[in-house]
């Protein structure tokens, strides 16, 4: 039996996030940090700096006039929002290439795509200013899946087929076989990474909300985002947790408005974030 941490651990077949990301989040962290800082963090890879432009400039985003410049960005988004942008983009380039014989990479992605405009759209509903959160929050949800699938591969093969066999959620399964679920190894690696601190517990208690002590909004945010994205690409999923849906106050309408928000995005997201998958 393996911890998530001993999982995170055995990582390093797995990418790491860009040094060009890990330069604009020192400038984040610095209580002193400046735009003009942020602007020069990020120029200082062209190609992320384009690919921002690309990001915040797509109908997905949907700002009003055209951003040419990185500095009209962060004035116009704010440093956190711009930061958030970078962070999505330094995990789709992060992981872009990476392959595994479990699932096919462009169905995990499109589905972690789908969580994430989910989360967005809860946390747009829920009221949060700073919505963009959530949304990385939700495309990082299940990446404690990628990591099992790579790590620990004949494992996680063993516990999706034994949920299959048995009719029973995946997380439990992976429990009696592995020692951990998904979310508590997607949460070792927020602290791996060094992520925002607020990261982790949402994701942690995805699954289960009402175990969340501090962010329990956000993980029922998570918990909800996760039923949405895989309804919304077909996969297999569980039924919503009454608790998570009603700190959400969503009744059946709700989330059938949310589910054809979801589709109505997720091509243009998808492309957005990940447009070598997309094309393939």
């Amino acid at each position: 039996m393996l911890s998530a941490v001993e999982i995170v651990e055995k990582t390093d077949r797995l990418p790491s996030l860009p040094a060009a990301y890990l330069k604009v989040k020192r400038v984040i962290d610095d209580p002193h940090g400046s735009i003009r800082q942020l602007a020069a963090a990020m120029s200082s890879d062209p190609a992320m700096a384009a690919r921002v432009l690309r990001v915040v400039n797509s109908p997905f985003y949907g700002y009003p006039g055209r951003i040419e410049t990185v500095t009209r960005a962060l004035n116009i988004l704010g440093m956190q929002q711009v930061h958030d942008v970078v962070l999505a983009w330094a995990i789709s380039s992060a992981f872009a290439d990476v392959r595994t014989a479990v699932i096919p990479m462009k169905s995990f992605w499109r589905q972690s795509v789908a969580r994430a405009i989910a989360a967005r759209q809860l946390a747009r509903r829920a009221g949060f200013v700073d919505a963009e959160r959530l949304f990385v929050e939700g495309l990082l949800s299940d990446i404690g899946h990628l990591v099992m699938y790579t790590v620990v591969p004949d494992l996680a093969i063993a516990a999706m087929t034994g949920s299959r066999q048995t009719e029973r959620p995946l997380h439990e399964v992976e429990l009696e076989l592995i020692g951990c679920d998904y979310a508590e190894v997607g949460a070792a690696l927020v602290l791996a990474w060094e992520l925002p601190e607020s990261f982790y517990e949402p994701i942690k208690c995805q699954l289960a909300p009402s175990a969340a002590t501090i962010h329990r909004l956000e993980a029922a945010i998570l918990h909800i985002a996760g039923t949405l994205g895989a309804s919304a690409t077909k996969s297999p999923s569980v039924q919503p947790d009454p608790d998570a849906l009603s700190v959400l106050e969503l009744d059946e309408a709700s989330l059938i408005s949310l589910y054809n928000e979801v589709t109505g995005e997720l091509d243009s997201a998808f492309a957005t974030f990940f447009p070598n998958l997309a094309a393939a």
